[in-house]
């Protein structure tokens, strides 16, 4: 039996506002669906910046140093050949040299990277002169070690590439040797070696500015910086050709303070 046309229409009314009904209530969970996928990729395309981590870091430079007691230490020794009549030049008088280190750092999240690093670098002087009675060289070596805590802030550390503020301080151990050496190839067994040796500690401070960039689980970065360290009045000992003649305090300042330039790999632990 045929249905009239308006039971039709109302059945195909009922319908279409079924349909609609289902098609209003899917709306919100496929809604909720996209946000929660959306949310999904965003974790796993940004890097979890909010997590602690520990990393080791190790650096190779360059730095200066101030020395200004220890150069005229130095020269006063070779004053003492040229008021002799040995006229003995300087070829090399305590430059810069490469810089050596490494450091433990704790990321406190957002806030700052604390941790505790060492640094090791050197210098030397070269004296030399020679003529037809023999040789004589005058040598100087300074060193310096040190240990120290570091506090570095990033401008933006959510950021693959981002600036930093760094201060370092802590305590500097240095030595240093000045050898006087002269051989005479016209009087046999006339040979003769003097040697000042001496060490000491003082304190450190150093400030700094770089910047990093992220790659996975390693950092690469650079910066520059200035260091105060300086030591006075170190222990010292004098030896004549190996044998001991005396010992006492070197009152000579250490200025070891310059500027210093590190590029560093940090690895993340």
């Amino acid at each position: 039996m045929d249905r009239p046309i308006t039971t039709l229409a109302t059945t195909g009314d009922h319908r279409q506002r079924k349909a609609g009904i289902v098609k209003l209530s899917l709306a919100p969970t496929l809604i909720a669906l996209l946000l929660q996928c959306t949310s999904a990729r965003g974790q796993a395309v940004v890097p979890d910046t909010t997590a602690s981590r520990f990393s080791v870091s190790l650096s190779l430079g360059f730095n200066t140093f101030a020395l200004d007691d220890v150069r005229n230490f130095y020269d006063g020794l070779l004053e003492i050949y040229r008021a002799n009549g040995i006229p003995i030049p300087t070829q090399r008088e305590f430059p810069g040299n490469l810089l050596v280190g490494a450091s433990f750092l704790y990321a406190v999240p957002s806030v700052v990277d604390i941790g505790l690093g060492g640094r090791y670098t050197w210098t030397r002087a070269f004296s030399s002169y020679e003529d037809y009675a023999g040789t004589a060289n005058v040598d100087g070596k300074v060193t310096m070690f040190t240990l120290e805590g570091i506090i570095q802030k990033a401008f933006t550390p959510e950021s693959d590439v981002n600036m930093y503020l760094g201060v370092r301080g802590g305590l500097v151990f240095g030595s240093s040797e000045y050898s006087q050496k002269i051989v005479f190839t016209t009087v046999p067994n006339q040979n003769a070696e003097i040697l000042l040796s001496a060490s000491g500690k003082g304190f450190t401070a150093e400030g700094y500015i770089g910047a990093n960039h992220r790659l996975n689980n390693i950092v690469l970065g650079a910066s520059a910086g200035y260091r105060y360290a300086k030591i006075s009045d170190m222990n010292a000992n004098i030896t004549v050709d190996g044998q001991p003649l005396g010992s006492g305090t070197l009152e000579v300042d250490h200025d070891l303070s310059g500027f210093v330039l590190v590029a560093h790999v940090d690895f993340a632990l």
